[in-house]
């Protein structure tokens, strides 16, 4: 028995009916012989490419939008649609580069369509988040100013805005105005959460764990974009353990170098007659250290750790315990009069291992053991010494700011304790 033949329309008529049945595969075979037994039809081939996105073939799908594109005959209307069809593909594919250049193509006799700038601005977005700060300055120059064309076209635009700030964050030294653009975008449309997720990825970058999960909480409550809403849901729950206090942080944002050793000084530091600001920086070059990531807290320590100021040392836990006993009766500036300071250290694993400390104090003499621990000093010995301190009726203080791997002392009275706290925000402990 012979095989039917069918024309071109009976083709494309059975294509029309699998595809209203729910029979993709089969309307995909109809309509890519019609287009092979007529002149190829741009709306066929993008019919046939979202069948194919419809039963998972990325790829075939890909090659009809393209198929599109490359026909002179396809009307504008047609060609905006298999761009932004392509453009989708390569970025749900992770061809993200792909995808900026599609954009540009697409852009080249329209500069200023809206959708295909949010399309390129979301493709750099994607990239950002895999390149990470090792972007190329090119590609994150072009991010910027993609933003901006866009915004200069539509200033209210919620997403431009949301992408401007992403842009400025990615560039890494206008997290002002990038905070600037998500306030701008949530002012525009306070339901939506793109604006407060980008804003949590910012607080990350700069540490702000409260922050952060403050914004991811805000966009976890949105309902209009479910997928944002999840994913900021869980950055909230991954930051929340690592989360600390930062109000006081927050409070002395911007504080300068300057005014927080003012502070300092007025409150109970004694810099020394030595102290210059080039022999703070010594220790940590960049101001953003002392003025944004932690204030008051970086320059106490540099201050100890190049011993600038009289009343205050900062040690490591391998400092040794004579040496922070001399330490610890200079920073007592007089009041602590200790003589004849010795130590030992042997921590061997014989009957020899031993540490002790011995020194004279008020006419007595005194030798504290501790154990033999060769990686840190036994913090004991820090207490000990603020009892002997407070025999002194002095009215000073061995009090404390400890971090990972070192401790600052500082002598001060009660009175300058409490003052300096509540000035500067720092969390002083009394031994």
């Amino acid at each position: 028995m012979a095989k039917q033949i069918l024309l071109p329309e009976q083709l494309f008529a059975a294509g029309t009916e699998a595809e209203q049945a729910g029979n993709y595969r089969a309307a995909i075979k109809k309509y890519l012989e019609y287009t092979t037994r007529t002149n190829p039809d741009p709306k066929i081939l993008l019919a046939v490419g979202k069948l194919y996105e419809k039963v998972k073939d990325d790829f075939r799908a890909s090659e009809c939008y393209k198929h599109v594109v490359a026909l002179k005959t396809a009307e504008p209307s047609l060609l905006r649609e298999a761009y932004l069809h392509l453009i989708a593909l390569e970025n749900r594919s992770l061809r993200h580069e792909l995808a900026v250049e599609f954009c540009d193509l697409a852009l080249g006799p329209n500069p200023h369509d809206m959708e295909f700038l949010l399309a390129k601005l979301n493709a750099l977005y994607e990239l950002s988040l895999v390149s990470g700060g090792a972007a190329p300055i090119e590609r994150k120059t072009q991010f910027e100013k993609t933003a901006e064309l866009a915004l200069t076209l539509e200033p209210n635009n919620y997403l431009a805005n949301c992408y401007l700030g992403r842009a400025k964050t990615v560039i890494g030294t206008h997290y002002d105005q990038a905070l600037l653009a998500f306030a701008k975008a949530k002012e525009i449309d306070s339901s939506r959460p793109v604006a407060s997720f980008f804003e949590g990825l910012l607080h990350i970058r700069r540490r702000d764990y409260d922050l952060a999960c403050v914004a991811f909480d805000e966009a976890a409550r949105c309902t209009n974009d479910l997928q944002i809403a999840v994913e900021a849901g869980k950055y909230a729950a991954r930051f929340k353990s690592e989360a600390k206090n930062d109000s006081r942080r927050r409070r002395f944002w911007h504080t300068s170098v300057e005014e927080q050793l003012a502070i300092l000084n007025k409150y109970g530091i004694k810099l020394n007659s030595e102290f210059t600001l080039e022999k703070l920086f010594a220790v940590r070059k960049n101001r953003d250290a002392y003025e944004e990531k932690e204030p008051f807290l970086q320059a106490v320590m540099s201050l100890g750790q190049n011993n600038l100021a009289a009343n205050l040392r900062t040690f490591n836990f391998k400092t040794s315990y004579s040496a922070i006993v001399q330490y610890l009766r200079e920073i007592a500036e007089g009041d602590f009069e200790l003589a004849d300071v010795d130590d030992y250290f042997y921590g061997g694993d014989d009957e020899r291992a031993a540490a002790y400390v011995e020194f004279k104090f008020a006419g007595k003499k005194y030798k504290w053991k501790f154990k033999c621990d060769s990686s840190s000093f036994d913090l004991n010995m820090l207490s000990k010494m603020a009892d002997l301190l407070r025999k002194t009726h002095s009215g000073k203080r061995f009090v404390v700011v400890s971090q990972p791997g070192s401790v600052v002392v500082l002598c001060l009275t009660e009175e300058q304790t409490e003052a300096l706290a509540i000035q500067t925000g720092l969390e002083l402990e009394y031994l």
